[in-house]
């Protein structure tokens, strides 16, 4: 268990941080998660639940940064190791809980995604038909629900998503002697939107722009 005693510890780090760790740094805590993470996996010595655990929150932590690849990858490992437990597993609430959360997460990323997604979508539908079909209908419309900021879909898109962590890096040289305060978000954006464009060719549209009755400090 040491090794998932020490990927605990890294997101008690993430969770009880005094202030936000920047971006740079959260991915590379979260790196280090993901290498005792496959450690643990692959010696195959640590029980199913606890790496149901460990995989879940790999991948919340990448979906509140929006790295929707990798959140997908960790929350379809989490469901693999549901799928290979007895199905008592559900008779925990908890465990139960996780489970939803990954399909709700899942299909929210799924939709997001171009059409092919959509079969892919299905596929955790008929999942939680077949395993908490009782929770079916609560799932689908938690998933259907429309986020409460717009965000632009090229954030869904492979070739944005396979550049994140670098373009975060580069983001955060640049505003390196930037304070963190009020106002914050409008100099990330305006840096954010011009080095996609100069350096990658993709095309960015801000929060603020995509929700002008919201405000945002």
């Amino acid at each position: 268990m040491k090794g998932l005693q020490a990927l605990s510890t890294l997101h008690k780090l993430l969770e009880g941080a005094q202030e936000p760790p920047s971006t740079v740094f959260t991915y590379a805590m979260l790196a280090e998660m993901e290498r005792i993470a496959a450690i643990c996996a692959k010696r195959k010595t640590d029980p199913p639940r606890a790496m149901i655990d460990a995989y879940r929150f790999i991948a919340d932590e990448y979906m509140y940064q929006r790295h929707f690849l990798f959140a997908r990858e960790y929350y379809l490992k989490t469901l693999e190791l549901f799928q290979s437990c007895e199905k008592d597993i559900f008779e925990d609430k908890e465990a139960a809980a996780i489970f939803e959360n990954c399909c709700v997460n899942l299909l929210k990323i799924y939709g997001g995604m171009a059409e092919e997604s959509i079969e892919a979508g299905e596929r955790i539908l008929m999942l939680v038909s077949d395993t908490l079909p009782e929770r079916f209908d609560a799932v689908h419309k938690e998933a259907m629900k429309e986020p409460t900021i717009k965000n632009d879909p090229v954030e869904y898109t492979d070739k944005y998503l396979n550049i994140l962590i670098e373009l975060e890096t580069k983001i955060a040289e640049e505003l390196k002697d930037v304070p963190q305060g009020m106002g914050y978000c409008f100099e990330y954006w305006e840096v954010k939107q011009r080095i996609l464009k100069k350096d990658y060719k993709i095309k960015w549209v801000s929060p603020a722009v995509l929700n002008p009755d919201t405000r945002f400090d």
